[in-house]
């Protein structure tokens, strides 16, 4: 996203009508490809939600078995929910460029 926050920078700082003509359609590249890196993001998370769900069977199948397997369920949910968060933010981050760039 280095090379999209540049653009942006180029596109504040440019005043003039017809130069913000010309940086209309790299604009709109810029918004393509961030469009199909959020569709990515969205995958990724739809992916770790199954593997919760996976996770979530797991341990109603498993509710009396040996305190180990429990904690080794709940290191997965933790790793998990970080990635969560981690692909939230980022998904979040590409959105506000995205807006920026319509705009």
């Amino acid at each position: 996203m280095p090379r999209a926050d540049a653009f942006l920078v180029e596109k504040t700082a440019t005043t003039s009508p017809l130069l913000r003509l010309q940086l209309f359609e790299r604009g709109q590249e810029w918004t393509e490809k961030l469009m199909a890196l959020q569709k990515k993001i969205n995958s990724w998370r739809e992916e770790l939600n199954a593997r919760l769900k996976a996770i979530d069977t797991e341990w109603e199948e498993n509710r009396d078995s040996k305190p180990e397997e429990h904690g080794k369920l709940l290191g997965l949910l933790e790793k998990h929910c970080q990635l969560l968060g981690y692909f939230g933010r980022w998904s979040a981050q590409v959105q506000e460029r995205i807006v920026q760039l319509s705009i």
